[in-house]
């Protein structure tokens, strides 16, 4: 169709001039329409200016600001006798010659077709590359506008994340330094607690047996008896043991019965205890009846 287009286009020339008038005659019209609406208006505004001094009402300027009507009567009046009744005659033709412009019209008419056709879709598709384009560079600007942010979000996160970092660790050295005081100060009283216990177990160790003072210890201790057992009546009294029987001299070691029992009192002890010992043994029984 685009051949035919090209091929045949030296028969427009007809068709073409034709045109042009029609279009020269509409656009002189316009301008004619257009010339005697500026010359109203500038008419207007002549005798406004000198309609000024004179005291003429000026209310009306407002009217000049208004859009003029289009050039016609208006569209529900009936058209005009002379248009309405007017018949064209058209000038007498050659059958050969109205075939031709007949067939040249179709031709062009089917060319005026291809080529809005072809710049439509030419159009279309640019359109659509362009917003495809468009569409490309949106997203490339949005995507290095979203890399600017989150850069500047992680530089941030960053920053924050340092602070916390640079804080946490202060508290650390400060609990490790507490910690550490504590411990110092753990140690220092243990050591303190270790040094007197060992200065104690010094100033008793000179109270300790050895083997050079095995027998000088066993020897008082024979003669210095210690009893540590007491005995409670029904009444809730305490009853210290005395020295018992086998060490006091002059007394036999063997024990008959309950004669050493304490549990039967002082008295009953008291009755027991030989006459013939000696001054420490009655010593001893002395303190025991008191206490």
């Amino acid at each position: 169709m685009r051949w035919i287009a090209i091929s045949k286009i030296s028969h427009w020339t007809l068709s073409w001039e034709s045109l042009c008038l029609t279009s020269d005659k509409l656009m002189t019209h316009q301008m004619c329409v257009l010339l005697s609406s500026q010359r109203s208006i500038f008419a207007s505004l002549f005798l406004l200016e000198t309609a000024r001094p004179k005291g003429i009402n000026l209310r009306s300027c407002r009217l000049i600001s208004r859009k003029i009507p289009p050039p016609g009567k208006p569209p529900i009046c009936p058209p005009a006798k002379r248009i309405l009744y007017h018949v064209v005659h058209h000038r007498w033709m050659r059958p050969d010659v109205v075939k031709e412009l007949l067939w040249r019209r179709h031709v062009y008419n089917n060319a005026i077709v291809s080529l809005r056709k072809l710049f439509k879709e030419e159009y279309v598709r640019n359109k659509y590359e362009d917003m495809i384009a468009k569409e490309k560079r949106e997203e490339s600007e949005e995507f290095e506008y979203l890399l600017s942010v989150n850069e500047e979000r992680n530089r941030e996160a960053a920053e924050r994340r340092e602070e916390r970092e640079k804080e946490e660790l202060r508290k650390m050295e400060c609990e490790y330094l507490k910690s550490i005081e504590k411990e110092l100060e753990r140690k220092e009283i243990n050591i303190k607690q270790r040094m007197k216990e060992v200065l104690q177990m010094v100033e008793r160790s000179k109270y300790f047996v050895t083997d050079e003072i095995l027998d000088e210890k066993l020897e008082e201790a024979l003669d210095n008896p210690v009893v540590y057992d007491y005995a409670v009546d029904l009444q809730g009294n305490k009853y210290y043991v005395p020295v018992p029987e086998k060490y006091i001299k002059g007394t036999p070691p063997r024990q008959k019965g309950r004669m050493y029992d304490v549990t039967l009192g002082t008295e009953h002890y008291s009755k027991l205890v030989s006459f013939s010992a000696d001054s420490s043994t009655n010593a001893l029984k002395e303190g025991f009846k008191r206490k």
